[in-house]
């Protein structure tokens, strides 16, 4: 009789590997909101893979491209050798959406780095959040970095992210951590699971621009959770 799997591969494990991270997923707590321009961070609101933004932002069951590292970092443990990814488009009055992604396998293993830069335009209405007025120069980055583990059709996965805005040379960072949970079938079918920006916080100078109330307070970042499937 062949003899049962051992470690990390066994069914066993792997269901109660599953179990776990779907109870912790599902039982974060969305952040309260914050009455503040901190909240949300736009970079973190918009697709950052090509992938995503045609699927109109449905990214978390989406593998095999370097973009997967910005909705779910476990999608690019399907990668063969490396890839690498980057997009640009044009927002309205002026506005700029940016990013690029790399990932690079290595063994069990993958690696992935992705940014993003998001400039305001000069017409407050056009903007996503409130409280900048025209004329002041505003524009948002972020940065996320990925290590991935495969075993098996499974893919478990990490990642720290950095957000900075600057409104007027008056700059506000936080950082944050995402999770992410793929389970990948000969790069056709996939299901994925991840939660992101748990921890991160608002923290900066707190100060006025332009003699408005731009007085920007500490906020949480919106956690959010993603769930899907899907075929190639």
């Amino acid at each position: 009789m062949p003899r049962p799997a051992d470690g990390w591969c066994s069914p066993h494990a792997v269901a109660v590997f599953v179990m776990v991270f779907v109870t912790c997923t599902c039982t974060a707590k969305p952040a309260a909101a914050q009455p503040s321009v901190s909240s949300p961070a736009v970079t973190l609101s918009h697709p950052g893979s090509v992938r995503s933004a045609g699927l109109n932002g449905a990214g978390g069951a989406l593998v095999g491209n370097a973009g997967a590292v910005f909705a779910n970092p476990a999608g690019i443990a399907t990668i063969q050798h490396i890839g690498l990814e980057g997009a640009y488009r044009t927002l309205p009055s002026d506005g700029s959406l940016a990013s690029g992604a790399l990932a690079w396998r290595l063994r069990q293993f993958d690696l992935g780095l992705g940014v993003v830069r998001y400039r305001f335009g000069s017409d407050p209405s056009a903007h996503p959040i409130t409280g900048i007025p025209a004329g002041v120069d505003a524009r948002e980055y972020a940065g996320v970095g990925s290590l991935v583990y495969r075993f098996g059709i499974i893919a478990i996965a990490g990642s720290g992210k950095y957000v900075r805005r600057i409104v007027d040379d008056s700059p506000e960072s936080a950082f944050s951590a995402d999770a992410g949970l793929a389970i990948a079938i000969f790069d056709i079918r996939a299901l994925g699971l991840s939660m992101q920006n748990r921890g991160g916080r608002w923290g900066g100078s707190h100060t006025c621009s332009n003699d408005v109330e731009l007085c920007r307070s500490a906020g949480d970042l919106q956690v959010a959770v993603h769930s899907g499937a899907s075929v190639a």
